[in-house]
């Protein structure tokens, strides 16, 4: 916007009996108006804390989100445990060699049967997985995030008692992306070998029901009533985020940066490197347990 004033620099007035000259309007900046929240913010739960970014300002450092990515992998892999003893019941009750298919060294399994089994080895470990994350104290701390990012959007401050009375389920949670998607993943991709059409069903299906299924998901199982200390934790990332902004609101960022600000690329190599650790683990899982 622009603010128009008139000038002072003229040296003839009416006062010296003279006739004003035409006052001259000079153009003065305006600052865009500061809105009250930095935009749109994106969170993660991280082990013992909160990250949460604007993409220009972030409150966690690298390591925390490369070690946040490195958590998640570890509790997946934990989730493979409940999963061989599933498997293993399920072969003692209806035969099927499990353990051994899901060890991939074995190929007794053919057609339909093979596609359906699949499907179950490939559900039972996300089930697990939802579990587990419900009892860890990332499920806590992904609360603390939801409630604090509310506040800010809502408040554009952080009263305890307000982020506190906040919801735990958040509409732009990546659970929600995740669970349109799910369907697709685990159960259209190996159906589609058996009928499309179900298969496409699904997958429609699954996608126009995100927000209800993502709901649902973050309500019972990714989070739960964080503790007093995880609540806190959440409000002091916003607090850092919040204080970052509002010493220089205008600031901007190349689209690369910004990535880098809201953690992305530290998630994913905490992600890929725990991944590819465990991954040399379960390839010799079947050597050891031979011993």
């Amino acid at each position: 916007m622009m603010e128009y004033g008139a000038s002072s620099d003229n040296p003839h007035s009416q006062q010296d009996g003279h006739c004003a000259e035409p006052q001259v309007q000079i153009p003065v900046a305006r600052p865009a108006p500061i809105q009250a929240h930095p935009g749109k913010i994106s969170g993660t739960a991280l082990p013992f804390g909160v990250h949460l970014s604007n993409g220009v300002y972030g409150s966690a450092r690298s390591w925390q989100l490369v070690l946040g990515g490195a958590y998640i992998i570890t509790l997946g892999s934990l989730a493979m445990i409940p999963t061989y003893i599933e498997a293993w019941i399920i072969q003692r009750l209806f035969d099927v060699p499990l353990p051994a298919l899901l060890l991939a060294v074995t190929g007794s399994l053919t057609g339909q049967e093979l596609t359906f089994w699949d499907a179950v080895l490939t559900i039972l470990p996300f089930i697990n997985f939802i579990l587990i994350l419900r009892f860890s104290s990332l499920s806590g701390y992904h609360a603390a995030e939801h409630k604090t990012v509310s506040a800010i959007e809502r408040f554009g401050n952080l009263r305890y008692e307000d982020v506190l009375e906040m919801p735990r389920v958040h509409p732009r949670c990546g659970t929600v992306l995740l669970f349109g998607l799910i369907p697709a993943m685990l159960l259209a991709v190996p159906l589609w070998q058996v009928d499309w059409m179900y298969a496409v069903l699904i997958a429609i299906l699954g996608w126009h029901f995100r927000y209800h299924t993502g709901f649902f998901v973050q309500t019972h199982f990714t989070t739960k009533p964080p503790t007093r200390a995880q609540l806190e934790a959440g409000i002091r990332a916003g607090q850092t985020l919040l204080a970052r902004w509002r010493e220089d609101p205008y600031r901007k960022v190349p689209w690369l940066k910004s990535i880098w600000v809201r953690g992305i690329p530290q998630m994913i190599f905490g992600l890929y490197a725990a991944m590819h650790l465990i991954g040399i683990i379960y390839s010799h899982l079947h050597i050891w347990l031979d011993y």
